[in-house]
């Protein structure tokens, strides 16, 4: 039997839903907020826990949520996914397809390189460009 763990922030009614459609579909169904799972690295095995629980024997991850935070602590939540990954869990929203999109600039890159037309995009990356920018740029706007 199928056994999916849907990662979430809370049980709302995305949740519900997804659960309900999973166990109409035969799945087992369990759920756990990134923020409360621990990566352990010893000599024999890379385990993911929560609350003292091993999280393991999951066919399907079905990620409804990543948390923000630091840059060490979204390495760490998208790390998880990749362990689960390597232990022949099949992800859904895979760690690189979510580092593909929850960037503007990467998603606008995406879409670009698929014929699938955005709006403009600028990065600018100090105050001084950034004014020349506008400046140069003011007659464009409506």
């Amino acid at each position: 039997m199928r056994k999916v763990l849907i990662l979430i922030d809370k049980k709302g009614w995305h949740f519900t839903q997804l659960k309900k459609s999973f166990i109409k579909n035969n799945f087992l169904v369990d759920s756990y907020n990134l923020n409360n799972i621990s990566i352990n690295i010893n000599s024999n095995d890379i385990l993911l826990n929560s609350k003292n629980k091993k999280l393991d024997k999951y066919t399907d991850i079905f990620v409804r949520y990543i948390p923000g935070g630091s840059l060490e602590e979204v390495i760490t939540n998208l790390n998880i996914l990749k362990i689960f990954s390597l232990n022949k869990a099949n992800i859904i929203n895979t760690a690189e397809q979510i580092e593909s999109t929850v960037d503007k600039s990467m998603t606008s890159l995406i879409l670009k390189n698929n014929n699938i037309r955005t709006p403009n995009s600028y990065i600018i990356r100090n105050y001084k460009d950034a004014i020349k920018f506008v400046r140069n740029h003011k007659k464009e706007t409506p």
